[in-house]
């Protein structure tokens, strides 16, 4: 399955009543670069990032909300690969702080000189949210583009918390399951993490998140920990943005081998609307934070 989010997007709020459309829009942008370097004769990996996220709040409790992510991923020896991961949210939130609503998530890779791989996840999800709880529970399927395996069944929950617990401390985190099932066989991929970040103040934060993600059946795993500081400009300039560096390892497993792969991230994060840009959207922190709702999004998008 294939669409222009951005046509998505406008349909649907070209659809929305017009005592809908008082609204209210906070964001935030990161233009990211990264170079990982994997063990054992593995090479060199460099990428270039662009992430976005937002929310358009309305008078009549309808929330749209909106994030994507457009990689250029480079690795020594191999051709390059375009990756790029959006996704929808529709909400509605009742006056006792309870949500009901849907989402629609879309991931593509595409390798040079070979087909691209899309999946697309889509469900229904509720929750309860106030200005400094919330928690989401989601359940739907996710469909691939070609079908990986064939015929086969796949199903996504699991459930998204995140808590201030006051201005400049967040901390948030998640359990997410796949199911796969098919020819006779089934297999879950699970994806567990938790992140937090501090804003200090004389412009410095830190960040940092852990993100753990184990395939069944074929003994496979991989585990993201990251670690950052971030600078805000505004403290030294009149341009609202925040400079950041973070650490990042990913520890993988599979049968009986094992490889490590070790990355630098910077990135320069602009806020939109008054939101708060902490921690940077291309971080492990704001990955494991604010999942996708598929497990396999979630840990690649954490460890890449």
């Amino acid at each position: 399955m294939t669409y222009s989010y951005s046509a998505l997007v406008g349909a649907v709020v070209v659809c929305l009543p017009a005592g809908l459309l008082a609204q209210e829009f906070r964001g935030a942008a990161t233009l990211g670069y990264a170079h990982s370097s994997v063990s054992n004769g593995g090479g060199d990996i460099s990428s270039f990032t662009l992430d976005g996220a937002g929310s358009v709040s309305f008078d009549s409790g309808v929330h749209l909300g909106f994030d994507g992510t457009i990689a250029k991923i480079d690795p020594d020896g191999a051709g390059d690969l375009d990756a790029m991961d959006l996704g929808l949210t529709l909400n509605y939130q009742f006056n006792n702080g309870a949500v009901v609503g849907g989402y629609l998530d879309h991931a593509s890779l595409d390798p040079t000189g070979a087909g691209s791989l899309d999946v697309t996840s889509y469900g229904l999800s509720g929750g309860y949210v106030t200005n400094q709880f919330g928690i989401e529970l989601f359940l739907g399927e996710s469909e691939t583009s070609p079908s990986l395996p064939a015929g086969a069944d796949w199903v996504d929950y699991g459930v998204n918390i995140r808590y201030a617990a006051s201005e400049q401390f967040r901390v948030g985190g998640h359990y997410i399951n796949s199911e796969i099932s098919g020819g006779g066989g089934s297999v879950d991929i699970s994806s567990w993490g938790l992140g937090g970040s501090y804003s200090f103040a004389n412009g410095f934060s830190g960040f940092a998140g852990v993100n753990h993600l184990d395939i069944s059946n074929v003994n496979a795993d991989a585990t993201t920990y990251g670690i950052g500081v971030g600078y805000s400009l505004d403290r030294v300039m009149s341009a609202s943005a925040m400079l950041s560096l973070e650490l990042a390892r990913t520890d993988v497993s599979l049968g009986g081998g094992s490889a490590d792969v070790d990355t630098v991230r910077l990135g320069v994060t602009v806020p939109l609307g008054g939101a708060n840009a902490e921690p940077p959207l291309n971080s492990v922190s704001r990955s494991v934070m604010s999942p996708r709702h598929n497990a396999v999004s979630t840990g690649l998008d954490a460890a890449f």
